[in-house]
């Protein structure tokens, strides 16, 4: 008697699931003094870092040399990014050239020396960069100085790509009497425990000329819902600080227009 052949049932393919993408953040990261954490800050070493790795926007901080000329450094003296002692202030620009500003981070760096502001303006037109720009606070700095990196930035054409902060209000009170339809902020400082208060809200309302764009950064940690909304109402641009992963980026709030960010 033949042997009867059973078939065998065929197992269908179990379909792979398409992943969920995950939306783009409407956040864009500014580069915080350039891509400073494998190249040393506010050196043209680190702009270029920053540009290669795809950053639209960079941050620098703005001092002055004794004889006024706008260099970009972070702090008071030069101690910690040179091989150099001594505050910027006191010290001509030609003698704050004469100091390595690499080396400290590596010997593939040798030889970076402190930008000067015009040079840093240069580079960010010709990279479609768009600057955001600390002035740093110095019982030195006047209004004149701060009336000259306008002037500056006015000569390259950049006045309308290029944003203002301090912590320092009065630099930006300043500034909005400068550059009227200049895109000008402030900054918090990190330590404080309460951040955008209603003081903060009316003081960048006073910011306001009615032809510029007016900011707020803070960490978002510390911006509540009730701070976010405020803001909202009153149409302040809020740009996060010191991002430091793709999933702090990620979870921002679509409001935030930008964060400041460190290796994202």
């Amino acid at each position: 008697m033949q042997k009867k052949t059973v078939p065998v049932p065929t197992v269908a393919p179990v379909p792979t699931a398409t992943p969920t993408p995950i939306p783009a953040p409407n956040a864009y990261l500014i580069g915080h003094r350039g891509y400073k954490t494998t190249a040393p800050e506010n050196t043209f070493a680190s702009f270029r870092t920053a540009v290669a790795k795809g950053y639209k926007a960079i941050e620098t901080d703005v001092r002055f040399t004794s004889d006024k000329v706008p260099v970009l450094l972070h702090n008071a003296t030069i101690n910690r990014t040179s091989n150099g002692q001594g505050y910027i202030s006191a010290m001509t620009y030609e003698e704050a050239r004469t100091y390595d500003f690499g080396s400290w981070m590596g010997e593939a760096y040798a030889g970076e020396q402190i930008p000067n502001f015009k040079e840093f303006i240069e580079f960010c037109k010709a990279n479609f960069v768009h600057p955001y720009i600390e002035l740093k606070k110095d019982a030195s700095t006047n209004y004149e100085d701060i009336q000259g990196l306008y002037e500056i930035v006015c000569t390259e054409g950049m006045q309308q790509n290029v944003s203002w902060f301090s912590f320092d209000y009065d630099y930006m009170l300043w500034m909005k009497e400068i550059a009227p339809t200049a895109d000008i902020g402030i900054v918090l400082p990190g330590n404080a425990f309460i951040g955008i208060t209603e003081d903060v809200i009316e003081k960048l309302e006073n910011l306001k000329t009615g032809m510029n764009t007016v900011f707020v950064s803070d960490y978002a940690r510390k911006i509540s819902p009730a701070v976010l909304l405020r803001c909202k109402e009153e149409e302040i641009n809020l740009v996060a600080r010191d991002i430091t992963s793709v999933e702090e980026w990620y979870a921002l709030d679509p409001y935030y227009r930008a964060a400041f960010a460190d290796a994202v």
